[in-house]
Order: C-alpha cells, then structure tokens, then sequence
C-alpha cells in the first residue's frame, strides 16, 4: 500500500479481497485506487477507489512502489504534475495528479 497525501490518494497491489471489493473481473494490470480524500487533488481530478492505474509518466505501474518511484522521479526533476493513465469498468482515461510536496507512508 502507498499513500500519497500531497494528493489524498492511496493505493494498494491488486488482491483477490479487492477485485471482489471493487468488482473487478479480470486480470488486470496495475494497482488499484483504495482511498481518496475528499476535497483532495486527487478527488478534484475525478479519481475514485476502484479505478485501476495503469501507467504513470507513460511507464507501466504494477505495483505501488512503482507509483512511488515515479513521483519521487517527477518531483526530483520538477515537474508539476504526473500524467496517470485510469481506468474502470465505464472509461479509460488520462489524469494530470499534481506533485504537490508531501511525504509518502
């Protein structure tokens, strides 16, 4: 689990108990959305528990360490934000998660 608070996002490996938790039917890839804040960055930008992330900065995420390298990397070089690709049962679709500094659990 990695929980991001600079955005109010945590996210979780994908598990047996989530994919029934969250109505996930196949094998997907990724990690999975478990808790966002309200009135967060992360809830402004739509996220919501169950969405599956799936890349980060146009790199596979498969795990939240993953995630966790990705930001770290964005927020050592500048960068403002972190182009996500999201997805549910219902859209896929790409998320620009601001950097705002905060430290990861």
């Amino acid at each position: 689990m990695l929980s991001i608070p600079g955005a109010g996002l945590t996210v979780s490996s994908l598990t047996p108990a989530l994919r029934e938790r969250f109505a996930i039917e196949d094998e997907s890839k990724g990690i999975v959305v478990t808790e966002v804040k309200q009135d967060s960055p992360a809830a402004e930008k739509g996220l919501r528990p169950g969405d599956l992330i799936i890349e980060a900065d146009h790199k596979p995420v498969r795990t939240p360490a993953d995630l966790g390298k990705l930001i770290d990397e964005g927020r050592k070089a500048g960068a403002k934000s972190l182009l996500l690709r999201v997805e549910n049962p219902q859209q896929l679709r790409y998320i620009a998660l601001p950097l705002a500094e905060g430290k990861k659990k």
